[in-house]
């Protein structure tokens, strides 16, 4: 037997545009028609089979800037546990963020979501919306 390279699928992740509230925590993945939602389990991306969560790539596109302050971007796994991505700030049109050294177990069922935890800004930004996509590695 040879070697078998792992194969890849892509899962789109984005929202509708909406404003940002301070200290509040949203939840999005693959429902591109509406905004972030408060409520988990809304927008989940659900795996087919077998594999793990390699990439994601998120881009904040901001109509009305904000001021500096971090948003806290993680991606949480079956209503349950968070894997930590990085930060994004508000002070400019469009920003984002990659992350290339995941490594998230996922099985067959399993799903995800990103999670956004916005900070108390000075100047909250407005009409937001999040792209992005999701590279899933399986065999």
């Amino acid at each position: 037997m040879g070697y078998k390279a792992p194969r890849t699928m892509t899962w789109n992740l984005g929202t509708a545009v909406q404003d940002q509230v301070d200290s509040t925590t949203y939840y999005f993945g693959n429902l591109n028609t509406s905004g972030c939602s408060t409520g988990e389990n809304d927008r989940s991306l659900v795996a087919p089979c077998n594999g793990t969560v390699r990439e994601i790539f998120i881009r904040a596109d901001i109509g009305t800037v904000g001021t500096n302050e971090d948003m806290t971007l993680s991606v949480r796994k079956n209503s349950a546990t968070d894997y930590a991505l990085g930060t994004l700030k508000a002070d400019v049109k469009g920003n984002y963020l990659v992350n290339r050294n995941l490594a998230i177990p996922m099985a067959t069922g399993d799903y995800i979501q990103i999670k956004e935890v916005s900070p108390a800004w000075a100047t909250n930004p407005l009409q937001m919306r999040f792209t992005g996509f999701v590279v899933f590695e399986y065999e």
